[in-house]
């Protein structure tokens, strides 16, 4: 009977691993979204229910990145959310996307100083290519005052400023390309 059990033991011990190796190597193949990887955000700890602030782009819980979120309202007012002004520009790339944007009647970037701040999009002043990371890799950053912006480049020792009217898309493909 000693036995029986032991192997009862065994046989319900080596099961639950299994099911715990399927779930980890399913929670890899869930965190690409899509054909996304993240660049090493593993997502542990995220609460992934669908809600209307998920990113619009990649599906990342926007309110986990204050100082980067973008948010925009649709000619029906709806709401949308990006997790960052990366994903925000890489959405606007795809022809669907592309005329999504369109849509929108007023799109707010969160200011990288103030994040309660939100800023309108044609009067962001960006830094880019100064390494700054957001949730999606290297990433503009939006300030609203130029002086402010000027700064974050001294203290980073790199970048340079632009404005929303200089966003064409290829800049934004080669900020999108952009390595440190």
């Amino acid at each position: 009977m000693k036995i029986i059990v032991i192997l009862l033991a065994i046989l319900l011990f080596s099961c639950e691993n299994s099911i715990k190796k399927e779930d980890k190597k399913q929670a890899k193949t869930d965190e690409k979204h899509e054909g996304h990887n993240h660049e090493g955000h593993n997502h542990e700890g995220h609460n992934h229910a669908k809600d209307n602030t998920e990113c619009k782009n990649c599906g990342m819980p926007t309110t986990e990145f204050p100082k980067s979120s973008v948010k925009a309202t649709k000619e029906n007012n709806k709401i949308v959310f990006f997790c960052s002004p990366r994903c925000y520009l890489e959405a606007g790339l795809t022809e669907k996307g592309g005329q999504e944007l369109k849509t929108f009647e007023k799109v707010e970037i969160r200011n990288y100083l103030y994040p309660e701040m939100r800023i309108a999009f044609a009067e962001v002043f960006w830094v880019i290519e100064s390494g700054e990371k957001g949730p999606m890799g290297y990433d503009l950053v939006a300030f609203a005052e130029k002086n402010n912006a000027e700064k974050f480049i001294q203290k980073m020792k790199k970048g340079r400023v632009i404005t929303s009217d200089e966003l064409n898309p290829d800049l934004v493909k080669k900020l999108l390309a952009w390595k440190n």
